[in-house]
């Protein structure tokens, strides 16, 4: 019989809803055996849903399950620190939606535990997985472009958050730059050195109450001495919206699109199509592939392609562009 990996998940919210659903229809050697949220209700209501498995409203609790080899946490990020840290010292593998935590003293903290206890830990960076950015990826190693020169990256959601987790996400930077930001160290191969970002509150005024901003860009000078640009939107208008380009020296990759459905409407108003719903559509099988990335790992025991060293730079970049924006400087890293 293949052997598989008990899976318990942390967090039974929207994210956690959707790798629940992933690992039981799309993932053959993970076994989901049981899940974790403060909200009882959540916690039952998704158990129910994946087969009447185990449910607790303590996360502490679960990680006692002593048939649970991995934990999936995708629980509010303020408890991440805790969890990471309870399930390292119980021998639990750990996947971490992204941030780590919301300071890099925490962060630190929980990826110490982690060395000591040596178990693998990868970080949700699923656009990595993501076939198009994936095969970009190897182009760029291939030499097809020549040498990697300019990065430039647009993140624009439908809609924004709910209020409520907005003001507790950490902000802009750190809840949805850090992805582009992520991408923006793995495709350009070297370290940023220095950040300079600009936001402002152009179409949520209630973010001023927490000190947060909804369109943002930032500026990155790396290492190697290529450069880097990203901006993003808590809301288009329009659609999800999210494209990557890197400028070499002997060509240029572009990535993303519009269009959800392959239709075209002309007539005598125009031309017009859909667009991409949200990053649920979008990136419908990044999440699969990182999940599978992940089981791959802990049955062969490797290194995951995005671990915790990387999650805990993205967020050093995150947060120094958050203070840059707040301080109107640049900041050397």
């Amino acid at each position: 019989m293949t052997k598989v990996v008990n899976i318990g998940i942390a967090g039974a919210g929207r994210i956690g809803q959707r790798h629940a659903k992933n690992l039981l229809t799309q993932i053959p050697n993970a076994h989901l055996v049981a899940v974790a949220d403060v909200e009882k209700k959540r916690a039952q209501e998704l158990a129910e849903r994946c087969g009447k498995i185990r449910w607790y409203e303590d996360y502490e609790k679960m990680l006692e399950q002593k048939d649970i080899e991995a934990v999936l946490i995708s629980a509010s990020t303020n408890v991440h620190r805790e969890i990471i840290i309870g399930a390292a010292k119980k021998g639990k593998h750990i996947f971490c939606e992204k941030p780590i935590t919301l300071t890099l003293e925490e962060t630190n903290e929980a990826l110490a535990v982690v060395e000591k206890a040596r178990v693998l830990m990868q970080v949700g960076f699923m656009r990595r997985f993501d076939p198009a950015l994936a095969s970009a990826k190897k182009e760029i190693d291939k030499g097809s472009i020549g040498k990697p020169l300019v990065f430039k990256a647009v993140s624009r959601d439908p809609e924004g958050p709910p209020f409520e987790y907005a003001r507790a996400s950490g902000g802009l930077f750190v809840d949805s730059s850090i992805h582009d930001i992520d991408l923006a160290r793995w495709f350009m191969g070297s370290e940023v050195e220095k950040v300079y970002a600009e936001g402002r509150v152009l179409i949520y005024p209630e973010y001023k109450e927490f000190g947060d901003v909804d369109v943002a860009l930032i500026t990155f000078t790396f290492k190697n001495g290529s450069l880097g640009n990203i901006e993003n939107s808590r809301r288009s208008g329009y659609g999800y919206d999210t494209r990557v380009e890197i400028v070499g020296s002997e060509g240029t990759l572009q990535v993303g699109y519009l269009r959800n459905r392959r239709f075209l409407l002309v007539n005598k108003s125009g031309v017009s199509h859909d667009v991409v719903p949200s990053w649920v559509e979008r990136f419908a099988g990044a999440f699969v592939h990182e999940l599978q990335h992940f089981v791959d790992c802990v049955m062969d025991n490797k290194t995951p392609l995005v671990t915790g060293i990387d999650g805990k730079k993205a967020l050093e970049i995150a947060l120094a562009a958050t203070t840059s924006c707040q301080k109107g400087i640049s900041i050397t890293l």
